[in-house]
Formats: C-alpha cells, sequence, structure tokens
C-alpha cells in the first residue's frame, strides 16, 4: 500500500499519538476523515512507528521465542530486539510521566486561581 499520500503533518501526529501510548485503532479514528485505517497502520509499519501495545506484544513474542532458539547468534539477535523495545517502552512512558506532572502542576495552580477568585 503506499503511504506517501499521508502529509508530513499528520505523520507526526501518528508518532506523536502512538509515542503517547495510543493504539492504532485511536489514532485511526482521529484521522478517519482523511486516511483509511489500513493506510495510516501500513504507515506505522513501514516508518516502525510503534504503539506501546505493539511494542509489548513484540517483547513477549521475543521472549517466547528465546526458550526454543537453538543458534547462539539467533538469541543474542531476539536480546537486542527485545532491548530496544524495552527501551522505546522506557522512553515512551518517561516522556508520558513528564506530561503527567506537568498536568498535575497545572490543574494545581488552576485550582488556586479559582479559589483566589
Amino acid at each position: 500500500m503506499d503511504t506517501t499520500s499521508i502529509r508530513s503533518k499528520d505523520a507526526k501526529i501518528i508518532g506523536r499519538l502512538a509515542k503517547e501510548g495510543k493504539t492504532i485503532h485511536e489514532i485511526g479514528e482521529r484521522l478517519k476523515d482523511r486516511y483509511e485505517y489500513r493506510l495510516i497502520q501500513a504507515y506505522m509499519w513501514e516508518h516502525d512507528c510503534i504503539t506501546l501495545q505493539g511494542a509489548k506484544k513484540a517483547v513477549s513474542i521475543r521472549l517466547r521465542k528465546l526458550p526454543s532458539t537453538r543458534q547462539e547468534a539467533d538469541r543474542r539477535q531476539l536480546v537486542v530486539e527485545t532491548q530496544d523495545f524495552v527501551d522505546y517502552i522506557y522512553y515512551a512512558c518517561r516522556g508520558m510521566q513528564a506530561k503527567l506532572e506537568k498536568a498535575r502542576k497545572d490543574r494545581v495552580k488552576l485550582k488556586r486561581l479559582l479559589e483566589a477568585e
């Protein structure tokens, strides 16, 4: 499927939403007036734009493969891939944590402003 029809602005939105933990379905709902779900899904796959749910699934698959993988080089590759996904999950969650902290601080400030009135 040709994903070049996705505009740069929308590609950034897709990447941001994926990093925020949105599922492909939620991203598709947000952009459904401009693109078909299948086009968004194909774009994400082509550009390694993975959701947290997808990263978790990828880690689970690789961990399940590990015991039956006989070649040491293949096991090492699974470990490297798993580490990449774990790092992705960590940094995505760290970014969400920072946004959550900012939202909490803003809520406290707003509450104080409203109480002062």
